[in-house]
Order: structure tokens, then C-alpha cells, then sequence
């Protein structure tokens, strides 16, 4: 039953949703969730000198933040002061934070179980034209961090803005005052654009894989219908 083209094309639409889910999801993860990429940044973006802080202390604020967010650890931020809307916005984050791993895990876990059970031959995955439905699902996320990119080159402050507005709706203590949330003073702008430049690259080789996949087996299911029709 499970071979049907039926639910062939359902399990193919499945892969399509969960392809670009898990190659945005797993890259955002690795800047929030891998440490090391921050803390190779604190010299060479001079931290210390532009904060005001040694790099002693910026790393003890980092990671008390990050502990609070991944491990419920005591809110705390070190020797940095912080206002309750400042700690309501980390709160925040946890959700989001959180959220994203599990959406990556989630999708790993989908796409994996369809693999094997296509390989066991248990189930079929439709493709469409010939192409497999990671094309597809590669060909959306593709467009989705073109728009990004573009947006993000022309006007960065724009979209780091819309991008909060977006995962914050009404909210505002996104918006830190250093005077009080001196968190922000760790964090400089370049940072977060080495982050997307981070998200971007791992985002696009994943996709750029599955688009050269996608069209490497269309080229050999029509020269094999070549070779049958001769």
C-alpha cells in the first residue's frame, strides 16, 4: 500500500518541506549553539578595546547567557549590568533557541526515516519531471536566501530589524540601551554579520548539493530512457 503513487507523492512532498527546514535550521544552529565561533572572533574584532571589558569577562557574560538559554542555568550575566527587559528578551530566545533544534532534529530524523525505507524499498518516492524532491526543496530555500542576501547587502540594519521584528512581534527590548544592557557592547554589528555570512554559506552548500544531486539524476534517468528507446 505504502507504494502507491499516491503516497509516493505524499512522502515526496514531505521531503520537499522537510529538505529546506532541516538546511536553515541545522545552519542557524551552529552560530547559536557552537561557542568556539565567538570566541575566535573577541580578538580579531577587537571586543575588549570597543566594550570596555576584558576578554575575561566577555567570555564569562557569554557564556552565562548561553548556559540560561540551553541549560536553564540562573540568569546571570557576569560582571555586565542588564534590565529586566534585557533578561526578557533572552527569555525569549530560550523558545527560539530551543525551538530550532528541535525542528532540526525533527526533519533529520523524517528525512533519515525516508531514506532507509526507501532504500529497504518499504516505501516509493515520487519524483516530479524527473527530478528527486530534494530539488525541489532546495530550489525553495534557494529563493528564500536569495531575497535575504539581496536584502541583507543592500540594507543589513534593515533586515537584522525585520528579522527581530518577525521572531518578536511587539516587542521592543530587542532594542538595547548599552547604558544598561551592556550585553550589546560584546556583540558588535560585525559579529552578526559574520554569523549570516556563517548561515549563508553552510545554508547554501547543503543546497547547492542537492540542486547538483537533482540534476545529476534527471541527466542519468534520461540517458537511461535513451538507451531503452534505442
Amino acid at each position: 500500500m505504502l507504494k502507491r503513487k499516491g503516497w509516493a507523492r505524499a512522502f515526496a512532498i514531505i521531503e520537499i518541506i522537510a529538505i529546506p527546514i532541516f538546511i536553515l535550521s541545522a545552519a542557524i544552529l551552529i552560530p547559536i549553539a557552537f561557542r568556539p565561533f565567538y570566541y575566535w572572533q573577541i580578538d580579531p574584532l577587537g571586543i575588549p578595546a570597543s566594550s570596555g571589558f576584558s576578554k575575561e569577562e566577555i567570555l564569562v557574560a557569554f557564556n552565562d547567557v548561553l548556559d540560561f538559554i540551553w541549560f536553564h542555568a540562573p540568569f546571570k550575566m557576569g560582571n555586565l549590568k542588564y534590565s529586566s527587559e534585557g533578561k526578557a528578551h533572552f527569555e525569549d530566545c530560550v523558545f527560539l533557541f530551543h525551538l530550532d533544534l528541535w525542528l532540526c532534529v525533527i526533519t533529520a530524523v523524517i528525512l533519515l526515516t525516508l531514506f532507509i525505507l526507501k532504500k529497504t524499498k518499504v516505501i516509493k518516492i515520487a519524483d516530479f519531471f524527473r527530478f528527486p524532491p530534494s530539488f525541489y526543496g532546495a530550489s525553495v530555500l534557494l529563493l528564500f536566501v536569495i531575497v535575504v542576501l539581496i536584502y541583507g547587502l543592500i540594507d543589513f540594519k534593515g533586515l537584522f530589524a525585520t528579522f527581530h521584528h518577525v521572531l518578536f512581534p511587539g516587542k521592543e527590548n530587542w532594542i538595547f540601551d548599552p547604558e544598561v544592557d551592556q550585553f550589546i557592547l560584546i556583540l558588535p554589528e560585525q559579529f552578526m554579520v559574520n554569523a549570516g555570512i556563517l548561515i549563508g554559506s553552510v545554508s547554501g552548500a547543503m543546497t547547492f548539493g542537492c540542486l547538483g544531486y537533482g540534476i545529476v539524476k534527471k541527466a542519468k534517468s534520461k540517458n537511461r530512457r535513451m538507451i531503452d528507446e534505442n
